[in-house]
């Protein structure tokens, strides 16, 4: 509990947001623009009078605060920067703009914490889709101490919060460092060759929900939601010996390469690597190479394709991949195997010190999380 006095979000943010009159050539932001994991908005799209999406309304100003109302779960929120100032947001956001009691930043970082994220949750309705509104988020209460600790506290959030920025810039260095070496190695390569010729494409299953026993074992079962373009080292869910005997599903050796058909948003196109034996469900496809000195390569190469892959798609609004895609797919392939493994020991090399940093992540964001909530208990 806080020992500072508790008010609803609506009582000290403003309560109107003024709405776009269609008239210019904007920047709009959309959920997709914000970043969960960074909580700060990536990309925009410009858009323009009435061909702009109609969820294009609401006017930003610098230093207002988005909460996606979509999937509270993620967490989706982030400042408006001055360059986005005067900009557009999409209707699927809570824009909390402070008011004179309250100070933007300390409203920023309340919205990061396990508490506001839990009563957005328990506010949210659906359950393949859930969602909430902006009413039910400005319903949530926020301590309120005095403007000067509220700033006191936001800045020490605010240096927290700028060592997890530093480590993820230099993940982003060492990922275009690895994107850089893949894509001068299949510029200077002259065979290419269909993953098919080098390696078994199959697919799982999702074994009958209403059988329990099904889900009662110890062997690891993939979800799309699981590939990442990383190593996978264990699953959400494990299914039993049972349910490979009595379903379609498959246990793939380590060193398979995993790309996700479909799935929501970015998922699609995505690779994840097996560290050992698992299943998957039938939205991925499983690139077993016939040789275990291509595993790492097939998915160097596999994962450096997401966009290639993802272009492949078929279908309507959201094209998925299907297995022929997958099968016939072409990567670069040199003769002779030595090229093949110095670019795989390269990547390897690279991803080690990747997944280095996120280890620093990882704790840096529990010891920032137990800084705010300590911060907004008032024990600081």
């Amino acid at each position: 509990m806080s020992k500072w006095p508790m008010v609803k979000l609506g009582e000290v943010c403003e309560k109107r947001i003024s709405k776009w009159d269609r008239s210019d050539e904007l920047n709009y932001v959309d959920i997709s623009s914000v970043s969960a994991s960074s909580k700060v908005i990536e990309r925009t799209v410009l858009v323009e009078g009435e061909s702009a999406p109609s969820r294009a309304q609401q006017i930003l100003l610098e230093g207002d605060v988005l909460v996606s109302t979509v999937r509270p779960n993620l967490n989706a929120v982030a400042r408006v920067p001055k360059s986005l100032h005067k900009q557009i947001g999409s209707t699927g956001f809570c824009v909390l703009r402070a008011g004179a009691q309250i100070d933007s930043g300390y409203l920023f970082y309340f919205t990061q914490t396990d508490a506001f994220i839990g009563e957005c949750v328990n506010r949210s309705t659906g359950i393949s889709y859930p969602s909430t509104t902006a009413a039910k988020i400005k319903e949530i209460k926020i301590p309120l101490p005095p403007l000067e600790e509220q700033k006191r506290i936001a800045g020490i959030l605010e240096a927290s919060a700028r060592q997890l920025e530093s480590l993820r810039n230099q993940i982003a260095a060492l990922e275009k460092l690895s994107s850089q070496v893949i894509y001068e190695f299949s510029t200077s390569c002259s065979k290419f060759i269909s993953l098919n010729e080098i390696a078994e494409v199959s697919t799982g299953a999702t074994p009958l929900r209403k059988n329990k026993s099904y889900y009662e074992g110890t062997i690891p079962w993939v979800k799309t939601g699981e590939v990442v373009g990383s190593e996978i080292t264990d699953t959400e869910e494990h299914i039993s010996d049972l349910a490979l005997k009595e379903t379609n599903c498959r246990l793939f050796r380590a060193g398979t390469t995993l790309v996700a058909m479909y799935g929501q948003g970015a998922t699609r196109g995505r690779a994840g690597f097996l560290s050992r034996d698992m299943a998957t469900n039938q939205a991925c496809a499983a690139i077993t190479p016939i040789e275990s000195a291509d595993d790492r390569y097939v998915f160097n190469l596999v994962k450096a394709s997401y966009e290639k892959l993802r272009a492949s798609g078929r279908g309507g609004t959201q094209p998925n991949l299907n297995l022929k895609i997958v099968k016939s797919f072409e990567i670069p392939y040199p003769t002779d195997e030595r090229l093949r493994l110095n670019l795989s020991a390269t990547c390897m090399e690279v991803d080690t010190q990747i997944d280095a940093l996120n280890k620093k992540i990882n704790l840096l964001q529990e010891l920032h999380q137990s800084l705010a909530t300590r911060a907004f208990a008032g024990e600081l």
